[in-house]
């Protein structure tokens, strides 16, 4: 799981990177020249290979604690929700991304919105998840 929200975090910001370097662009600022960014299809396409790896890691993560879940005997709280709210938000991306062609802003937005549930599932949540 750990591994999967670190791919998260990196997806998330490389699509900063990436909104950044994009309206640099728009606004034809001086100084991009004397910063060197990669191009935005590079980013973009980083950005859309972290998050293949990434959601694999946190599907087995996900498989992990339901099979635990069985086991132990527990109920579904807060933090497992959240978590599959996020699996679905990150499938939908690779979904958007290979069936509706998304590319660019829209996709960097909805990585940006993915990683705010991330931030719910690592920082907010784990309060309300006791294992037993």
């Amino acid at each position: 799981m750990l591994a999967a929200f670190a791919g998260f975090t990196l997806a998330a910001g490389l699509s900063a990177l990436y909104l950044w370097q994009e309206r640099r662009l728009k606004r034809r600022e001086a100084s991009i020249l004397r910063l060197r960014a990669p191009s935005l299809a590079k980013l973009d396409e980083v950005s859309a290979r972290t998050i293949a790896i990434a959601l694999p890691a946190l599907t087995l993560g996900i498989a992990v604690g339901i099979a635990r879940l069985r086991d132990r005997g527990g109920g579904f709280d807060a933090l497992m929700a959240v978590t599959v709210v996020t699996w679905a938000v990150y499938s939908g991306y690779l979904a958007l991304r290979h069936f509706a062609g998304w590319r660019g802003r829209r996709s960097a937005y909805l990585l940006l919105a993915g990683f705010a549930l991330v931030a719910v599932v690592r920082l907010a949540l784990p309060v309300t998840h006791f294992p037993t």
